[in-house]
């Protein structure tokens, strides 16, 4: 709880916009589960690249946090290219296993909100700016 009350308003509005996201993803996929329209390796696929998502943003919260606390730019440079291995983690994996347990496209649609976090960040930088220019 004590975490939460760090948060300003707007990186609240970024994670509940990135949990909205995946959650309307995981109710399309269990629906097209359920219809028999894709196999169920869609959905270990998507949670696999979900999980991979979610541990690189935070990944990169943290190494920006780092950055302005400390300085240390090698340290940045270190998180970014662990972030880079945590995005070639399931890609590799869904490459690796074939069809079976892991799908690569339920693997990219896992990988959406690495592309809509700066977007959100974006509207919500706007936002806050016209709030403060008033």
């Amino acid at each position: 709880m004590n975490r939460l009350k760090k948060l300003n308003k707007a990186e609240l509005m970024v994670y509940a916009l990135l949990v909205i996201t995946n959650l309307i993803s995981l109710i399309v996929l269990l629906v097209l589960v359920g219809t028999k329209t894709i196999q169920w390796n869609w959905i270990t696929g998507y949670l696999l690249g979900a999980t991979a998502a979610m541990l690189a943003i935070f990944v990169m919260k943290k190494a920006v946090a780092q950055l302005m606390k400390t300085e240390n730019h090698y340290l940045y440079y270190f998180m970014y290219v662990v972030r880079v291995g945590i995005y070639m983690i399931p890609l590799l994996l869904a490459f690796l296993f074939k069809g079976t347990p892991f799908y690569i496209m339920g693997v990219l649609i896992g990988l959406v909100p690495v592309i809509l976090f700066p977007f959100f960040n974006g509207i919500l930088l706007k936002q806050n700016s016209l709030y403060l220019d008033k």
